[in-house]
């Protein structure tokens, strides 16, 4: 499912959440973690500024208390730390996403703008890069692993629909993370903004872990996620997302990234094929 795990830091808190996300999925499927931080050319950050692999692991009760560095490894995992040092980290991450190709990225999303409407947060640009399925953890978010205890609470998963782009490559991910979790009785909650007749074949999902429902809603359709997603009490949100497709997208960005800049749970968002 994911063999490659990507996960940048800058950090800070949001990226300590993002990172617990990263590795219990990491531990679910035996992936491999590589882990990146881009320091400004005269800073000197230190692998130990990184989130501790052994000391959470022991604070989830995955290992025991004072287990050495190789008890990571017997766990079917392998965690690799790089710093590297540029004034540019967008196209520092480019580069090593070039080098390191990976299946999934999870990103701390720091939605709070500074600015008009060009300044953006870096997980969007990063995301685009990738070109992967990516797990966006935004700011003030607990998320659905728990830091302190590893454990899941994933009950309810918001998933729009729509005519274009095809969502049916982003329900069959959900299944795979919902059974690769060991997660039982996920309510999965379609949302179509339309009018009942022109409402798309739902796909089929392959998970005997899912109860399916769908949602009808009126109006715009970012809002209208939003609202669904406070409505069902949503764990996560996953989107189909297909880059920008005119001017517009180009400035505001696209429906995923509106929704990321306001949502109060991860995203977890899927390229269209």
């Amino acid at each position: 499912m994911f063999e490659n795990i990507f996960h940048p830091s800058d950090f800070t808190q949001t990226s300590q959440v993002a990172f617990c996300h990263a590795l219990k999925i990491a531990l679910a499927v035996n992936a491999e973690l590589k882990m990146l931080h881009v320091d400004a050319p005269h800073d000197h950050s230190h692998h130990s500024d990184f989130p501790s692999v052994r000391g959470i692991l022991e604070r989830w009760k995955v290992l025991r208390v004072g287990s050495s560095q190789r008890a990571v490894g017997r766990l079917g995992i392998d965690v690799e730390k790089t710093i590297l040092h540029d004034t540019q980290p967008i196209a520092t991450i480019s580069e090593f996403l070039t080098d390191n190709p990976s299946s999934l990225v999870v990103l701390a999303a720091h939605q709070r703008s500074t600015g008009g409407w060009f300044s953006r947060s870096k997980a969007e640009p990063i995301a685009r890069i990738a070109a992967a399925t990516t797990l966006f953890v935004p700011d003030g978010v607990d998320g659905f692993v728990s830091m302190e205890t590893g454990e899941i609470q994933l009950s309810s998963i918001l998933i729009p629909i729509a005519l274009h782009p095809n969502c049916s490559t982003t329900v069959e991910s959900v299944g795979q993370l919902v059974d690769s979790l060991g997660i039982a009785n996920v309510d999965l909650h379609f949302l179509f903004v339309g009018d009942e007749a022109s409402l798309p074949a739902i796909p089929l999902i392959a998970s005997q872990n899912v109860n399916c429902h769908v949602h009808l809603k009126q109006g715009d359709v970012v809002r209208a996620i939003l609202a669904a997603s406070q409505e069902l009490e949503a764990d996560l949100v996953a989107m189909t997302t297909d880059g920008h497709r005119g001017f517009l997208d180009a400035v505001r960005g696209n429906t995923t990234e509106q929704v990321l800049r306001q949502i109060n749970c991860p995203l977890w968002a899927v390229t269209a094929k």
